[in-house]
């Protein structure tokens, strides 16, 4: 005897047997978005990565139309050039460098140029004056280059009262450059202690920072302002800011290195390494 099927039973049986088969190939499909989506989720990883391990330069120098700058890492015995970057027609320029570890760069025209201390990740702005870098040149985007800028500002008024005495000393007579000699003794000495006890505030603000080394380093004419013999103090509260700080950093270790080889010379025994 045949059964009779129920029409509704059979609607209902065809979608229990249909419900796998519909449930494989929702699965595939998540399965193909997710995998999308790891794909696209990688790839901006490695962008991101990849410009965090950079920092960027662009900006324009007026006078440097077709010119060039030479990028150079300051290193124990002098610097050493990573790269070198064409000006456009305008003046403008733009470039990314590698990001090893931190330390100082020079960033140079033909005659004039001016100090960097790039971060990991950072987009330096810069406008100026090619021919005239050190003066003219304002920076954005990059805190610590941006705090070297203010001690080439402070520069610029010490250079200025430098040139005021230059400039009254070549005006005077024989007579009254006898009267001078000892008035600009003392106007030297001034500014020495003048720029000491500038360079000590920054010093103290920036400890750990890499443009302390630059602080500790300036000089007024060619002249050193902290001598490592008599400044030793000074020498040692960089050193100790920096071991905090970046340890393990080749410029760390320089002034280390420097220190020691002024307390040997003091213990009179200079010839031992």
């Amino acid at each position: 005897m045949n059964e009779t099927i129920n029409p509704e039973e059979q609607t209902i049986t065809q979608d229990v047997a249909t419900q796998p088969k519909q449930g494989k190939k929702k699965q595939t499909i998540l399965l193909i978005i997710c995998s999308v989506l790891l794909v696209v989720a990688a790839v901006v990883l490695i962008i991101f990565n990849q410009d965090g391990d950079n920092f960027s330069l662009k900006g324009e120098l007026k006078g440097g139309e077709g010119k060039f700058l030479v990028l150079m890492e300051i290193e124990d015995n002098g610097v050493s050039p990573i790269d070198t970057i064409n000006l456009d027609s305008k003046g403008k320029f733009s470039a990314k460098e590698k990001f090893t570890s931190p330390t100082l760069y020079i960033l140079r025209g033909e005659k004039d140029y001016i100090m960097l201390c790039p971060e990991k990740g950072e987009k330096l702005k810069i406008k100026g004056d090619y021919h005239d870098m050190s003066l003219t040149c304002t920076l954005t985007g990059s805190k610590q280059s941006e705090d070297l800028r203010g001690l080439v500002e402070h520069e610029k008024k010490t250079k200025l009262m430098l040139k005021a005495i230059q400039d009254e000393w070549d005006m005077a007579s024989p007579e009254q450059k006898e009267d001078l000699l000892k008035k600009n003794i003392e106007r030297f000495r001034q500014i020495k202690i003048a720029e000491q006890n500038h360079l000590k505030i920054f010093i103290t603000s920036h400890e750990g920072s890499l443009t302390s080394l630059v602080a500790l380093y300036s000089t007024v004419e060619g002249n050193p302002v902290f001598d490592p013999f008599h400044n030793k103090d000074v020498y040692e509260q960089v050193l100790k800011g920096l071991q905090k700080t970046l340890p393990s950093n080749k410029h760390t270790a320089n002034l280390q290195r420097l220190i020691q080889r002024v307390e040997q010379a003091q213990n009179g025994d200079g010839n031992k390494e």
